[in-house]
């Protein structure tokens, strides 16, 4: 690395042209940089999964190339270490929106306020939402502004420890640190294992060859080192080769991929939403149920005519109800997840458009307001109107059964436009072969299997026969919704937990009678095709009429299945659900103790986990006062701003404490003379934290020369005298010379700035080895002089 010309009678330095050669790098220069060039590069590799486009490695490119310019005129000017870092965020601020945020700028490349302030939150909220987002991001999306960051960061990093430190291996530290984060930020399937893992091993150990040779003195031909390299390159190459070959062997073939992924939990927990089943009778014909029957729900317009449309895909039967929470008997892998602007494994044919209208009544249903209608997997989502941002960042989506949802909860005049698959419906008479395994056990069924015998017939045919066999026996039944009679409500109760579907069933052992709702049918028949090995839920939803608005009293509930081909088929209520009603048939005297009428619970609206942090309910602001009101807003930026502020003060009072422990170590420990030696090291600790480039190697005499201060001169010499004199030194002395240390560094801190100062006290330079050769060491070229004790520079 080339160093500025000065003028020796003058000591300032030579004109601005003599400044830029001096810019020029040097081979060794070129070398590191394009090491740390491919290295970050190879470590970026590992986003290729959670983005949609390559996209993402041209922006980290970017940043790297800029993080090496920035790192080389800093080094070239002798600047603190932590001169091109700050450097590097001021990069990110100034052309991350150019990636990440163009529709943002200013006539097209001028940041704004609004656009530094995006990418500040996504410094801090970015890595939480990559975490929770579902992958493949957009790649020209805001989120490449974090691998533009780390990027940067990685080659200013980077380059700054590779031309700072002469130790080898150190310069591979924050290439090795970034790889690590990118692996942990990543996604469960891994990016690029044979470029990550044996390429990145050859750069590093390559780098770390070439850098350990620039120490050695060669003597000779140089055909011995040409051997040496030859041989470390063939043993290099072997156990590559054989790590390639071999690693799969030893891994286990059920390891699962250590990401933080598995560990960050979504920003809004799905708490236990009511069940839409649970609210059936309100849909109801007849009074006194009668709410909504009438009254509009949706309007639906689409490409092709449509049917019918799911309302809420129920996955899990508890034993109490139907819900669509766990995502398919709980697996955390199908769970409602985010979704960035493309949804993963998107169906590509038999797709339908669909434009959805929420209707004032769908957005006052509590137990229906949070669900996205739909006909299935869906391949895009989108929103329009005044709450269609918000509703975007709280779109949730279950990959297992193509249901999405909205914590936040639909409004009225909501407009959905999305693109999903047309549901498939199940014929009459189609051969049905299960397909997959049931995600219902037989703790959740085994209660109704005596009439479930009943129900299936002969229990020696094929399962497909069986199930449609019980709903030949259901289709010849009896309908009740309860509300028929002032009295129905009564024999035949709404619900849908153990103890009113045991009774349900129950009665057709005693009698031969079913007697339910859509709510009963549907619930019993999707329990009867999982004991019967059909994977089967219930679908909440609604039968489209032809004008396209859907009213409550085309609410129904149906049955999915999954088939032998793999796909969810739906069993349309006609082809199990009876059409006569119980009127000429006489209701039991009394009712089993089992058929207490439960009501559905009080649907309550319930807050996000992460979310309601950072909600402000206004109208109870105001009924606060003003000391209320200003202590909410207080507490909200604690929230905000405290964790990062506890992180910084953590890692400041770490390195605080650090030279602390130190410095009393060094005071305190050892015989007199030992502690006089170790206080002259404390003060040479203390100039090169403030910049002085300080031989370790050289006489103290030496070194203070290099400080350039005369106080330094006569301390060095007294500690010489003290230590190499006759005897040992007494403790007094020991404590008189810590004294002067003391004073001394007070005095070369007394010209200074208070930021200069703090970056002193924070500087890492004294824990990290120096540079020895006194004979070639100069008095280091520092953004600022150090004031003389007798205040000349």
């Amino acid at each position: 690395m080339r160093v500025l010309a000065t003028d020796t009678a003058t000591g300032r330095t030579r004109t601005m042209t003599t400044r830029l050669v001096a810019l020029q790098p040097s081979p060794s220069d070129l070398v590191d940089a394009g090491f740390v060039l491919a290295l970050v590069v190879l470590a970026l590799l590992g986003f290729a999964t959670t983005f949609d486009s390559a996209r993402y490695l041209m922006v980290g490119l970017v940043g790297t190339v800029l993080g090496i310019l920035l790192a080389h005129v800093c080094a070239v000017l002798r600047w603190h270490w932590t001169v091109p870092l700050a450097a590097a965020v001021v990069g990110y601020l100034l052309l991350g929106g150019l990636f990440a945020l163009p529709e943002a700028l200013l006539a097209g490349f001028l940041p704004t306020p609004a656009v530094f302030g995006q990418l500040l939150g996504l410094v801090v909220d970015g890595w939480k939402d990559m975490l929770t987002l579902l992958p493949p991001l957009a790649g020209d999306g805001p989120y490449v502004a974090l691998v533009y960051l780390l990027g940067l960061l990685g080659g200013a990093g980077g380059f700054t420890v590779a031309r700072r430190s002469r130790t080898p291996w150190t310069a591979v530290l924050v290439p090795g640190v970034l790889l690590a984060g990118v692996i942990l930020l990543g996604t469960y399937e891994p990016a690029a294992l044979l470029p990550q893992g044996l390429g990145f091993a050859a750069l590093a150990f390559g780098w770390t060859a070439i850098r350990a040779q620039r120490r050695r003195r060669l003597v000779g031909t140089g055909s011995a080192n040409l051997t040496r390299m030859v041989l470390g390159a063939v043993v290099l190459a072997l156990a590559l080769a054989g790590g390639w070959a071999l690693g799969p062997q030893f891994a286990s073939g059920n390891a699962t991929r250590l990401v933080l992924r598995s560990w960050v939990e979504p920003p809004v927990e799905l708490p236990s939403y009511t069940s839409p089943l649970v609210g059936f009778p309100k849909y109801s014909t007849t009074e006194p149920e009668k709410r909504y029957h009438d009254e509009e729900l949706l309007r639906v317009t689409s490409s092709t005519p449509v049917r019918w449309l799911r309302l809420a895909v129920l996955d899990d039967y508890s034993g109490i109800t139907w819900n669509a929470i766990s995502g398919g008997g709980g697996a955390a892998t199908t769970a409602f997840q985010r979704i960035g602007r493309t949804i993963p494994d998107p169906p590509t044919t038999d797709l339908v458009d669909l434009t959805i209208t929420i209707g004032e009544s769908y957005a006052t249903i509590p137990e229906l307001q949070a669900w996205l209608p739909g006909t299935g997997r869906a391949s895009r989502i989108e929103f329009v109107g005044d709450d269609a941002a918000a509703h975007r960042r709280s779109l949730r989506y279950n990959l297992s059964t193509g249901q999405a949802m909205v914590p936040d909860a639909l409004r009225p005049g909501d407009v959905i436009e999305e693109t999903a698959e047309a549901p498939r419906v199940i014929e009459p008479g189609q051969e049905l072969s299960p397909g997959g395994s049931p995600i219902v056990g037989e703790a959740g069924y085994g209660f109704l299997q005596a009439g479930f015998a009943k129900l299936v017939g002969d229990q020696t045919a094929p399962a497909g026969v069986q199930l449609q066999t019980a709903m030949d026996v259901m289709r010849r039944n009896y309908f009740s919704d309860g509300t028929a009679t002032s009295g129905e409500r009564y024999y035949y109760p709404p619900g849908h937990d153990q103890g009113r579907l045991g009774t349900f069933v129950g009665r057709f052992v005693e009698n031969g009678q079913l007697v339910g709702s859509d709510e009963h049918y549907a619930s019993t028949l999707a329990l009867l095709a999982n004991s019967l090995g059909f994977p089967a839920r219930v679908v909440f939803g609604a039968q489209v009429p032809a004008d396209g608005v859907v009213r409550g009293g085309d609410v129904h509930a149906w049955v999915e299945l999954q088939l032998a081909d793999g796909a969810w088929w739906a069993v349309p209520p006609e082809q199990f659900l009876p059409t006569q009603t119980p009127d000429q048939i006489k209701p039991p005297e009394q009712q089993d103790e089992a058929t207490t009428p439960v009501p559905p619970p009080a649907p309550v609206r319930p807050p996000g986990a992460f979310d309601s942090w950072f909600e402000v309910d206004t109208s109870k602001l105001a009924s606060e006062g003003t000391l209320g009101q200003v202590l909410a807003v207080l507490l909200l930026v604690l929230r905000l701003a405290g964790p990062p502020l506890g992180a910084v003060a953590l890692l400041v009072g770490g390195i605080i404490g650090a030279k602390a422990v130190r410095r009393r170590r060094r005071r305190t420990r050892g015989p007199a003379s030992t502690r006089i030696a170790a206080g002259w090291r404390e003060l040479l600790d203390r100039a090169r934290d403030l910049g002085h480039r300080v031989p370790l190697d050289a006489t103290r005499l030496e070194q203070s020369l290099v400080v350039g201060r005369a106080d330094l001169a006569d301390i060095s010499g007294r500690a010489d005298r003290v230590i190499f004199g006759p005897g040992e030194p007494g403790h007094e002395t020991a404590a008189e010379f810590w004294g002067q240390v003391g004073a001394t560094h007070k005095g070369m801190l007394s010209g200074l700035s208070w930021w200069r100062r703090w970056l002193a006290r924070l500087s890492l330079r004294s824990f990290l080895p120096a540079r020895g050769g006194a004979a070639r060491s100069a008095p280091s070229r520092l953004p600022w002089r150090l004031p003389s004790p007798g205040g000349a520079e």
